[in-house]
């Protein structure tokens, strides 16, 4: 029969947040905000698993339950210097930054998870190896065949260097339309290009070759784009956002779709503020973003560039 996909919801260990501080994009959550995330992370995680022949489980049904002599007890099974193995751990030990002792608790919770469910098999990022293989320890511990770790690289930003993340505004979301996850990915900078095709599609080590060979890295670009698209809307709808992205930024025709955007009144004078407009239709949101993006040439009214963000002017249809 084959393994059985375990999905471990982290609701637990998300009431953690992360554990050294630093990152600000992982706060700690509530119950109430955890719950409230859990529809959106089940439709993400839908459009990569049949989720009818995945075993769902919350590391909530046996953390909730533990006592603080159990606690202890999961921490007497690791000393400070096994802890201190962690390549991360000593780097900040040796520039003296603190290390709080929540973030050793955090390692074993989730190499408590892989016991938990008696993984056979656990898939994780590269920069959970520790955790993993804290797990396999734990395993042994236990009397049970210790798990194949199976690692795979972290994937930067589109913008990189940062690694992915929704909060940074540089990712390309499951949840997005056709339409966006193709411009997110047009705006991969070159130097990621060929990891993102590794790592983001479908695509055939001789297909990402010839996409690499290409001269233009503009070509490579769409090759991506078009396969990313594919890989969670097929092949049509990639051929087709690829055909709408080249008639509208190289053919300069207007796009297919253009949605209406309900406006507030102007102002006293008849006129609206440039940055009012561009934040009404979605383009900035923040003034400070529009005020970019006026003056770095990136704003047309009716083909004519706008060069001044103080800009007021009067509409009208077209």
């Amino acid at each position: 029969k084959g393994h059985v996909p375990v999905l471990i919801l982290g609701d637990y260990t998300a009431t953690v947040g992360d554990p050294s501080g630093k990152d600000k994009t992982r706060p700690m959550l509530t119950p109430e905000q955890i719950e409230s995330n859990l529809q959106t992370w089940m439709e993400q995680i839908g459009m990569i698993l049949d989720l009818d022949r995945v075993e769902v489980r919350r590391n909530s049904e046996w953390f909730q339950p533990m006592s603080f002599l159990d606690v202890l007890g999961l921490a007497d099974r690791m000393t400070v210097q096994q802890m201190m193995e962690r390549d991360s751990f000593e780097e900040r030990w040796g520039s003296n930054e603190p290390i709080s002792v929540r973030e050793f608790l955090y390692c074993l919770m989730q190499a408590w998870d892989s016991v938990a469910v008696e993984a056979d098999v656990e898939l994780g990022g590269n920069d959970q190896t520790f955790n993993l293989m804290v797990a396999r320890r734990f395993m042994d511990q236990e009397g049970m065949a210790p798990q194949v770790n199976v690692l795979t690289p972290l994937l930067e930003g589109t913008d990189g260097p940062a690694k992915i993340s929704n909060s940074l505004a540089h990712s390309i979301n499951l949840l997005d339309r056709p339409k966006d996850k193709f411009g997110m990915a047009m705006r991969v900078s070159d130097d990621l290009c060929g990891k993102y095709l590794r790592l983001a599609t479908g695509l055939s080590n001789a297909e990402i070759a010839a996409l690499e060979a290409l001269p233009n890295p503009r070509d490579t670009k769409l090759g991506l784009a078009e396969a990313l698209v594919a890989r969670y809307h097929g092949a049509d709808a990639g051929r087709a956002e690829r055909d709408e992205f080249l008639r509208v930024f190289s053919e300069r025709s207007a796009p297919t779709d253009i949605p209406d955007v309900p406006l507030a009144p102007p102002g006293e004078d008849g006129r609206y503020w440039i940055v009012d407009l561009l934040k009404t239709c979605g383009f900035a949101k923040s003034t400070g973003e529009a005020r970019r993006l006026v003056q770095g040439g990136g704003v047309r009214l009716d083909e004519a560039k706008v060069e001044d963000w103080q800009a007021r002017l009067a509409l009208a249809g077209g």
